[in-house]
Parts: C-alpha cells; structure tokens; sequence
C-alpha cells in the first residue's frame, strides 16, 4: 500500500474541477455528492502524483479514469476517518459494474489524517467473482458496530483480496 499526503494543490485542482463539471451523474440514480467526487478525484490525482503525470483535465468524458500503458484502470476511492484494515470492504454502486474498466485500482482517503492509500488492484473478472452483493434498502454492519442502509445495489471486495501496490512501479510493471 502507498500513502500519499493529500496537498493543497490537489484539494485546489479537485474543487475546480468541480466548479465546473459534475462527475457524480448515473443514468440509473444513486449520483455521487460533491464530497464523494473529491474523495473519488483525489483518489485518481494520487495516481497522478505517484506517476509524476500532470493532472488532468476533465474536459472529456472518458470511460476509464486512467491509462497505464494499454491498461484501461478505474479507481475506486472510499472516504474514511480511517486507515485501511484487511477486513475492511471497499464499495462498488452495482450500477457501475458493466462500465467498469478491466482493471481497478482501490483507494481509501483518510480524511482525519489527510492522505490517500493506494490500496492495491483487482480486474474486473476478479471482482465478478468475489463481489459480495447487497440489494438497494439493504443493511451493512460495520465491525466497530455502526450501520448503514444502500441507497442502490451495492458490492463489496475486500482489502485483503486485493493483489498489493507497495511501491510506485508496481503501477508501471503490475503483471496483469
């Protein structure tokens, strides 16, 4: 796992982008809150950083949040107060299942401690085989005790299945 500082500059770019663009829109509902589009923007700019890419721009759609090479990836980032555990679940909207691309890249934002962990990776056929399903109105326990009920279709893989990004050529050289 890599552990990014979140800094100004991408809190900045984050919120920009914002200003001007909605990312969160699904056709079936279930639409990200701004809050969630930042987490979800800083995610992928922690990708950025640890390539040392140049942010991008947003001005196009496109289907896949990055290209590494001739790898189509999506990153998923959830927010938290917390730092990653291995029996934690890492969450997907089942809507956005047929779009995904053939790779995932899964992050968690701290939000109390201001970074972001590059958790690790699955493809997609991966995920089809180990998503743990829940249907929308369903009830989600947490291991600290708190609850929550989905506002759509949900999915769940676990940290501890994902293949590990410890350091960053592990982006650049992952055996997929």
């Amino acid at each position: 796992m890599i552990e990014i500082p979140i800094n100004k500059h991408m809190i900045e770019y984050g919120e920009g982008v914002l200003k001007h663009k909605n990312l969160g829109t699904r056709r079936a509902g279930f639409n990200g809150t701004p809050a969630q589009q930042l987490t979800g923007i800083l995610g992928e700019l922690a990708i950025y950083e640890i390539m040392n890419w140049s942010y991008p721009s947003y001005e196009d759609f496109h289907q896949d949040d990055i290209i590494i090479g001739e790898k189509k990836i999506d990153v998923k980032t959830r927010g938290s107060k917390y730092d990653m555990k291995p029996d934690w679940a890492h969450n997907i909207v089942m809507y956005q299942l047929p779009k995904l691309s053939p790779y995932i890249i899964f992050c968690n934002h701290n939000r109390v401690k201001e970074h972001i962990q590059v958790c690790g990776y699955l493809t997609k056929d991966e995920i089809e085989k180990l998503l743990v399903k829940t249907d929308k109105g369903g009830v989600k326990k947490r291991d600290d005790g708190t609850w929550f009920r989905t506002g759509a279709p949900h999915g769940e893989v676990y940290q501890k299945q994902l293949h590990d990004i410890s350091v960053a050529t592990d982006l650049e050289n992952l055996d997929w």
